[in-house]
């Protein structure tokens, strides 16, 4: 359920693509690699065979087309220029944690920038509406519920992965309770990023 979900954002995304701007089109191909991803990632864990390179791939591009998003939707130099600081030790980083001898483990490192990077991005966004309010209705504004998607999911998943090495060691019951915490927060995420794409036609 929590693989297949990623379809429904981006279905709802192509019926509203007429009406998508250039950001919103950064996050519709987002949707569109998070679906491969996972359709990849499907087939190859049925047939038993290592599928987390293909991980190690989304989560690099992911934060490069977030990253876009951000610089796109923030329109003030200061947190544009923050973003692009934000972006290069990312993608240094990416390259030098992803040696063959680690692609059959969970990619920690860069998961956690990730998720604090888009928390910072997240809180900057909302910061800079409180301080300049430019919605009249804010729950009509697609931003809104793409950036609180992205607030909700990384702020939720941030410490699994950083502990994921840990509950290698706890009861396997414990373990399964937690990744099914994040099962929740990707079917959350993907209802929210939906509402986002439909949202576009009140623009």
């Amino acid at each position: 359920m929590a693989s297949a979900i990623v379809i429904v954002p981006f279905t709802v995304g192509l019926i509203r693509i007429r009406s998508l701007s250039l950001k919103e089109k950064t996050l519709l191909l987002l949707s569109f690699f998070a679906l491969i991803t996972e359709s990849i990632a499907l087939y190859l864990r049925s047939l038993h065979t290592n599928n987390l390179i293909y991980y190690h791939i989304y989560t690099t591009t992911e934060f490069c087309l977030l990253s876009i998003y951000f610089f796109l939707l923030i329109s003030a130099r200061i947190p544009r220029s923050m973003i692009l600081a934000i972006l290069l030790p990312f993608l240094i980083l990416a390259y030098f944690d992803t040696p063959s001898v680690k692609l059959n483990t969970i990619d920690n490192l860069t998961t956690t920038f990730e998720g604090i990077a888009v928390i910072i991005y997240c809180i900057g966004y909302f910061y800079s509406l409180m301080l300049n309010p430019v919605f009249d209705r804010l729950l009509n504004a697609p931003s809104f519920w793409f950036v609180t998607s992205f607030l909700i999911y990384f702020s939720g998943t941030l410490f699994l992965f950083i502990f994921d090495t840990y509950m290698k060691q706890i009861p396997p019951a414990t373990a399964h309770l937690l990744w099914g915490i994040n099962s929740g927060l990707v079917i959350l995420f993907n209802i929210l990023f939906a509402v986002g794409f439909w949202k576009t036609k009140m623009k």
